[in-house]
C-alpha cells in the first residue's frame, strides 16, 4: 500500500520531533505519489501555539510551491488534527487527510487537545476533504508512549 510509505514519512519525522523535545506529531503532504513535504510540531522550540506538524508543513508546502491551493494533495498526519489543523487543510484546499491516532488517543496518554477535531469538523462542513481515520494508528500510539517515556 503506497499510502503506508507517507506515513511512515511522518512518523519518522515525529520521531525527529520527539528527539528534539517537541510534541509527539508529523505530518506529510502528497500529491500524484510524490512527497512535498514532511514537518514536525514545532510549539515548543517556535514558542508558538500554532506550529502544529499540519500547519507547519502546509506552510512549507504552499510556500514551495508558491500557492495556496493544495487541490489534489493528500496530508497524512499522525493524530487526528485539531480544529486549527483541520481548518489550514479546508483553507489549503487538502483532497485527502490520513490520520493514525484519535483526539480519544491523545485523552488516553493526557495530552492535551480541545476535544473537536478532524472527525467531528468533517461531519459539519458541506464539502470536506475525504477523511481516513485509524491509519496506522498502532504505529502513532507508538509515538506517543515514546513521547511519555522521554518526558520521565
Amino acid at each position: 500500500m503506497p499510502q503506508a510509505r507517507f506515513m511512515k514519512m511522518a512518523i519518522a519525522s515525529a520521531r525527529r520531533g520527539i528527539a528534539a523535545g517537541q510534541f509527539p506529531y508529523g505530518a506529510a503532504i502528497v500529491r500524484r505519489g510524490k512527497l512535498l513535504g514532511c514537518a514536525h510540531n514545532i510549539v515548543v522550540q517556535a514558542a508558538d501555539p500554532t506550529m502544529h506538524a499540519e500547519v507547519h508543513v502546509i506552510r512549507n508546502v504552499c510556500e514551495k510551491l508558491q500557492t495556496t491551493d493544495l487541490t489534489g494533495c493528500a496530508i497524512y498526519c499522525t493524530c487526528e488534527p485539531c480544529a486549527m489543523c483541520m481548518g489550514a487543510c479546508c483553507f489549503a484546499k487538502i483532497s485527502a487527510i490520513y490520520f493514525g491516532a484519535g483526539i480519544e488517543d491523545k485523552f488516553s496518554f493526557g495530552l492535551p487537545d480541545p476535544g473537536v477535531g478532524a472527525s467531528v469538523i468533517g461531519r459539519l462542513i458541506p464539502q470536506p476533504p475525504k477523511i481516513v481515520p485509524g491509519f496506522m494508528r498502532e504505529q502513532c500510539m507508538e509515538l506517543f508512549r515514546a513521547y511519555i517515556k522521554r518526558q520521565c
